[in-house]
């Protein structure tokens, strides 16, 4: 080898007994074939829609039980600690409590010391609640049973309060229950129950 020459670069040669291979050119997807991919794909997707939908719906009412389980708990535990009683009640307005058993909108957790079933002050009020954006559930309160008290010893004032959360149709997908001691528990759903009355 000389100096100031360059060696030209040689391609490998194949082993004894390989065979180069040459790559044809790679090609692309069509048009048709795209399209056709495409067609799949929105068929595949408007089957499972209405499957993803149910699943989404019990997700939701799974999220808004969890939610009133953990306000029972915070009214109950305030009751105990603070010794006065706590209520947890539906509300419109998010600064008095309602007469009815509909708790889809607010509902409010507070503490109760002149026993007027309402909170007097902005700050009796220890957490507002409501049900994660959109509403689509129904949630409801036995009969009779539009609130819940707690006493300074922990117990339900009143007898067992029963929460259904339900579809817009009638189906009954969740429930927490309420009862005397004031311990809070998911109620049992038996498949295709309707929402009690």
């Amino acid at each position: 080898m000389q100096h100031g020459t360059t060696r030209s670069a040689r391609k490998p040669r194949p082993m004894m007994g390989q065979q180069r291979v040459s790559h044809p050119a790679s090609r692309g997807f069509s048009q048709i074939e795209t399209l056709a991919c495409i067609v799949v794909a929105s068929l595949l997707a408007a089957l499972a829609a209405p499957a993803m939908s149910g699943q989404l719906r019990h997700s939701r009412a799974t999220a808004l039980q969890n939610a009133l389980v953990g306000h029972l708990h915070l009214a109950r535990q305030t009751a105990i600690w603070q010794r006065k009683p706590t209520l947890l009640c539906p509300s419109v307005n998010g600064k008095q409590c309602t007469t009815t058993r509909n708790w889809a909108e607010i509902w409010l957790v507070f503490t109760d010391p002149d026993g007027n079933r309402q909170p007097d002050l902005p700050t009796d009020i220890i957490r507002t609640g409501r049900q994660p954006a959109p509403a689509t559930l129904n949630l409801r309160s036995s009969a009779g049973r539009s609130r819940v008290r707690y006493l300074p010893d922990g117990r339900n004032a009143g007898s067992n309060l029963t929460l259904s959360i339900c579809t817009t149709t009638g189906q009954l997908l969740r429930q927490v229950v309420v009862n005397n001691s004031g311990r809070v528990r998911n109620g049992r759903i038996i498949e295709g129950a309707t929402c009690p009355p």
